[in-house]
């Protein structure tokens, strides 16, 4: 979508549109990506990689229900893209 923007920070990079939806942090042998979804949609999408709920403060500090995943190799790549869509459909209603 056109209307997404890449908001590079200095310790994170963000997908946006009227508000981040997507919080990427890049590590030497993973990625770790903060997604605005509540667990729930998480654990129904996401099979292949680990998640980790947030707690409450993290949570309020996003200002959204939010989990992460963990990304620590290619595989089933598939579904953590799904889950992008996922979230930026979401935000979007």
């Amino acid at each position: 979508d056109s209307n997404i923007k890449i908001n590079p920070q200095k310790y994170y990079i963000s997908l946006r549109d009227k508000k981040n939806f997507i919080y990427l942090s890049f590590r030497k042998k993973k990625i770790k990506i903060a997604v605005m979804l509540p667990f729930e949609i998480g654990q129904k999408m996401i099979r292949h990689h680990k998640l980790r709920q947030f707690t409450e403060g993290i949570q309020k500090f996003y200002g959204s229900p939010s989990f992460e995943v963990t990304i620590e190799n290619q595989s089933d790549i598939e579904e953590v893209l799904n889950l992008i869509k996922e979230a930026y459909n979401h935000q979007n209603k």
